[in-house]
């Protein structure tokens, strides 16, 4: 039966098996990432133990999908998919700063734009205003980083990287930069997209020209630390407008 099943799934096209993994390891890393911030918000709120939590859950999703770990039989797909696990220091130098500039540009236009045109602003699913300012920075933090390691993983390792392999570089951008949107569908329209797609395409680009996820995994958390933090302080200020205005 196991092999049937496996004969089954090898004759999908690479197009419909791509996707379905990265997908599934996407949906791993992202409820395994969220818990701690759950427990957080339940347990202890006034102690920012969300951080060190979310280090530890996103350190062993990476040692098992980047080849660590049981089955053997599937430890060399694993570390393929996610590409090199270091890099020199040269290379660090030189795509660093270009990479969070291009997601720092693809940020702040993402916060602006909606004061300009008829797109939905960026929110924050958890309501911060009742926990301390340690436990905020370390819920945004936490959750900029599991975001960051859950999603290359998933877009930039295991779809990109057998999609580039079959296809070649850019259909494989494209590709993944559509999968990248439709993964935010349930919290973006598609007013969304072309943002989506922009800064999926600089994130697979340090990804495959350095060969690693370690560059894209540092410039996405540190995107996404970002508009966190400033759609934070925006939903601060306005309550804090909302409340004057309600008082007089």
């Amino acid at each position: 039966m196991a092999a049937r099943l496996m004969a089954a799934w090898r004759w999908l096209p690479l197009l419909v098996r791509a996707p379905i993994v990265a997908f599934v390891v996407l949906n791993i890393g992202t409820t395994a990432g969220v818990l701690p911030l759950l427990g957080n918000t339940r347990f202890l709120p006034g102690v920012p133990w969300s951080l060190p939590a979310t280090l530890l859950v996103m350190a062993a999703f990476w040692y098992y999908f980047t080849g660590g770990g049981y089955p053997a039989a599937t430890r060399a797909v694993r570390q393929e998919a996610t590409r090199l696990k270091s890099l020199p220091w040269p290379i660090w130098r030189a795509v660093v700063l270009p990479l969070l500039l291009s997601l720092v540009t693809v940020t702040s236009l993402r916060l602006a734009l909606p004061s300009i045109l008829s797109v939905e602003a960026p929110k924050i699913a958890i309501d911060l205003s009742s926990y301390p300012v340690a436990t905020v920075i370390g819920l945004l933090v936490s959750l900029a980083l599991s975001a960051g390691i859950a999603e290359e993983v998933a877009f930039r390792g295991y779809l990109q990287q057998p999609l580039e392999e079959a296809y070649g570089i850019v259909p494989a951008l494209l590709l993944t930069g559509f999968a990248f949107w439709l993964a935010h569908a349930d919290k973006a329209t598609l007013t969304h997209l072309p943002f989506h797609l922009v800064a999926s395409i600089v994130l697979g680009l340090s990804a495959y020209l350095t060969k690693s996820l370690l560059p894209a995994i540092i410039g996405h958390a540190a995107g996404d630390a970002a508009r966190e933090s400033f759609t934070a302080q925006a939903e601060f200020l306005r309550r804090i407008a909302a409340g004057r205005h309600h008082a007089a």
